[in-house]
């Protein structure tokens, strides 16, 4: 009786040593893979279907084989991983599809897609690692006047906010005796009831629409509570910053953009058309500087032309920037500051700083974090395959 077990398990031992074998020496022959996306460049939130096709050729039926994919975003180095298990047998193609969904902005690769096969048994594996690049880009969702100036104004006057905010009105250089054919929106009445003559405005003709957003993308800034995401608040000020630049792009104004990310990087518009180094700019902007924000936005005010605008986009306001603003202001340069802050509604010290700020002719806009992204929204690989 002990002889036909043994003679059983070495019949048994050889099978499956001549399996294993004819797995390892067989299988994966020839392996191509081809992928495709649905598109290229996509904004923020948005979603990339990926269609994958994979052709193998093995003289053995394959019980199982696992695809494994990876994206990797250049920004952060955090992996969006997929993986696929199929049963093959005799069949030499097979196609999937999945989904990443609620893509952050930034820059994505993929190289190496890893198949794997095996015997039935669990005691061999074998791998094989194709080499198939492909990038796509996720661009900052712009902001819209509803982000800027909150839901309480319709479309129409919020695009009136954001373009008084962007283009310039003359400004009164000096008021004179009125005189016939003088326009009627140009009497300064307040000064004619106290003179008890008409008196008309003399408009400052030296303006012209120039736009300076400064971004800050130094370390810090929001604090995460309440729920808030890792970094929501300098997101929030990206899209603030790409909002400003789209709607500029539709008006008569040149723009420039300015930002701390790593020492004081500078981003230039030649003519109010070209979108094209800003985009590419907030798409990869990290808020990773070292460089103090406060110093910027003192040497850009220093050197802002006659009649430009500076508007601040910031998450953080600390004293040293607010005495800044105050000490820098000058009565015909526009200055705004648009504060992204990480709850609903300012505290007292923070309407005391506006207070501050509008009486030396600085304008605050508090953006309170949306509702949509006071948790966390992170990126989900999903299978869409049938």
């Amino acid at each position: 009786m002990s002889s036909y077990s043994a003679w059983f398990l070495f019949y048994i031992s050889s099978f499956i040593g001549l399996y294993c074998l004819s797995i390892r020496l067989l299988s994966f022959r020839k392996v191509e893979a081809v992928r495709q996306i649905s598109r290229n460049h996509m904004v923020a939130g948005d979603e990339v279907t990926v269609n994958l096709a994979i052709t193998q050729h093995s003289y053995v039926p394959l019980g199982w084989i696992t695809v494994k994919e990876e994206w990797v975003h250049q920004g952060t180095q955090k992996p969006y991983i997929h993986r696929k298990l199929y049963v093959p047998w005799l069949n030499k193609v097979f196609r999937y599809s999945y989904k990443i969904t609620g893509l952050p902005r930034g820059q994505y690769h993929a190289h190496q897609i890893e198949i794997t096969t095996g015997d039935l048994f669990g005691f061999l594996r074998k791998s094989k690692f194709l080499n198939v690049p492909m990038n796509f880009t996720v661009q900052p969702k712009p902001a819209n006047h509803r982000f800027l100036f909150g839901d309480g104004l319709s479309r129409y006057d919020g695009d009136k906010a954001v373009r008084q905010m962007l283009l310039n009105t003359p400004q009164v250089s000096h008021v004179r005796n009125y005189l016939e054919g003088d326009a009627m929106n140009r009497i300064h009445w307040k000064m004619s009831s106290r003179l008890n003559d008409l008196m008309t405005k003399e408009m400052d003709t030296c303006f012209e629409n120039h736009v300076i957003v400064l971004l800050n993308a130094a370390k810090g800034g929001m604090p995460t509570k309440a729920g808030l995401a890792p970094d929501a608040g300098f997101e929030q000020c990206v899209q603030a910053a790409a909002g400003l630049l789209q709607y500029g792009r539709q008006l008569p104004c040149r723009m420039e953009l300015v930002c701390n990310s790593s020492g004081s990087q500078v981003v230039r518009l030649a003519n109010r058309f070209e979108t094209g180094p800003c985009n590419e700019f907030l798409t990869h902007v990290m808020n990773k500087g070292n460089a103090a924000f406060t110093p910027v936005v003192r040497e850009e005010i220093q050197g802002l032309p006659s009649g430009s605008t500076l508007i601040c986009v910031t998450s953080s306001l600390d004293d040293s920037l607010v005495k800044v603003f105050v000490e820098r202001r000058r009565r015909n340069n526009p200055i705004h500051i648009m504060f992204i802050m990480g709850k609903a509604m300012p505290s007292e010290q923070e309407l005391n700083i506006k207070q501050t700020l509008k009486l030396s002719g600085c304008n605050l806009h508090y953006i309170p974090a949306p509702e949509n992204l006071r948790e966390q929204v992170l990126a989900e690989v999903v299978d869409v395959s049938a």
